[in-house]
């Protein structure tokens, strides 16, 4: 999972391990796979985690696409328990 990828990341970062051995490919192509669907959003979350790592290349259109449907959830929530 992206979540297990992210913690063994962030473990080779605190070791100052600079050669991690994940396949890099595979994990980026995992990461556009959650940022370009309508993945739920702990996912999608893991997946930017992961990507702050990994600096896969991932077209600009995504991160705009995953913002316009934050928004949506914020306002969906909003609707849903006003202050």
């Amino acid at each position: 999972s992206l979540e297990d990828a992210y913690e063994a990341l962030r473990v080779f970062e605190i070791l100052a391990i600079e050669k991690k051995p994940l396949d890099t490919a595979d994990t980026c192509k995992k990461v556009l796979e959650n940022l370009g669907s309508s993945s739920p959003l702990k996912d999608v979350f893991y997946a930017l985690k992961v990507n702050g790592i990994l600096k896969c290349n991932i077209d600009g259109t995504i991160f705009k696409d995953i913002a316009s449907r934050l928004k949506a959830t914020l306002h969906d929530a909003n609707i849903k328990h006003p202050h």
